[in-house]
């Protein structure tokens, strides 16, 4: 079934609202009645010059008026971008919320003396007034959360199986904290780093605690995980990197042979 036109639904609202009939637009306007009475159906739609003489012909206001030529320009528009703007319409703008930016765990969750928030940033709203955003620095969680990036946690979250939270040690190690997801494996909890060169940190004696679920990522997209080859030859001394060069070498030219 076609959509009722918009001029259509309002020439019928004012008829009715007015009492008037087809022949009474028609002697007003000066339009022949079959012609009023497609535009009543929605068969046409009104020309410009029509506006002018159904608002002489009633002595309406400019309200009125222009309710009346922004239905015609309506009907006029094609559906496509009818319809494109009865979706803007309905879209909901959404709700943000400003929240620190730390740069790091212990910073973010108050562990530190001095826990001065480094920016604060704006995210959108969700529950909670708990929410703090911690600056991650390192690849071990790769390729989930790149270094660089940011994490919004909420401390009234704790994380489930399979979940990535924030956790502080009790000891010297991890100072600053650690960005983690929480695993069982063997009977154990322990925090895996989604980069598979890091082991997993067992949790054991309580020496470890969880103090929020990581809500959202910011990735710092300017920064890419580097080359694992690349990675093994930034920890060699300079004699090591000789030599791995003087290999590289020999096989790119052993290659050129083959071919």
């Amino acid at each position: 079934m076609e959509k009722k036109k918009e001029f259509s639904k309002y020439l019928e609202n004012f008829m009715r609202k007015n009492g008037y009939n087809l022949e009474q637009i028609s002697r007003e306007t000066g339009i022949p009645v079959a012609t009023i009475g497609h535009y009543k159906t929605g068969r046409r739609t009104p020309k410009n010059d029509f506006i002018d003489k159904f608002v002489s012909g009633f002595n309406l206001n400019s309200q009125e008026k222009n309710e009346i030529t922004m239905a015609i320009a309506i009907d006029r528009t094609p559906e496509v971008i009818k319809d494109n703007i009865l979706e803007l319409k309905n879209v909901k703008p959404i709700k943000l919320m400003e929240v620190p930016l730390f740069s790091s765990v212990s910073a973010g969750l108050g562990r530190e003396t001095i826990a001065e928030p480094i920016d604060f940033i704006s995210i959108p709203k969700t529950a909670g007034n708990n929410v703090v955003a911690i600056l991650v620095q390192g690849n071990s969680m790769e390729d989930t959360i790149l270094d660089g990036s940011i994490v919004v946690v909420n401390t009234e979250l704790m994380p489930e199986i399979g979940e990535i939270g924030v956790f502080l040690t009790k000891g010297s190690d991890h100072a600053d904290g650690l960005v983690k997801r929480l695993k069982y494996k063997n009977g154990e909890y322990v925090l895996e780093s989604d980069n598979k060169e890091y082991e997993d940190l067992r949790i054991e004696n309580s020496d470890i605690t969880a103090y929020g679920k990581v809500i959202q990522i910011i990735n710092n997209t300017t920064k890419r995980r580097k080359d694992p080859l690349m990675s093994y030859i930034d920890k060699l001394d300079m004699n090591e990197r000789e030599m791995i060069e003087s290999m590289l070498k020999g096989l790119i030219e052993k290659k050129k042979e083959t071919k």
